[in-house]
């Protein structure tokens, strides 16, 4: 959804399908801008138009737990296919706990 005309409520009410379907409560979309700050301001009823980009943020939280779990992609849109700029970060549990190992060495 993250294309030229599509809008964050847009994003959200498929985050919100998803989260459903897999029998948790809420749900995600595009969560912010991202420009000259990590979270930019703007008009979120807006639609989508080339060169702005997006953090799509979907979270999993259970407060019974404590745990708030929230992996996040930049994505930039285009005409044509989204280009997700974060594609090389670690986002499995397994890469995620080898990088936090790294940095304790």
């Amino acid at each position: 959804m993250t294309r030229p005309g599509a809008t964050r409520a847009d994003t959200r009410k498929i985050g919100a399908a998803i989260y459903q379907k897999h029998g948790f409560p809420g749900g995600a979309g595009a969560g912010h801008y991202v420009g000259m700050a990590v979270h930019d301001v703007g008009d979120a009823s807006l639609p989508f138009e080339p060169g702005m980009v997006i953090a799509v943020e979907p979270i999993v939280e259970d407060a019974s737990k404590e745990l708030h779990i929230r992996v996040e992609d930049t994505v930039l849109i285009t005409d044509g296919d989204p280009v997700i700029l974060s594609a090389g970060v670690p986002k499995e549990i397994d890469e995620v706990l080898a990088l936090v190992r790294q940095g304790r060495k």
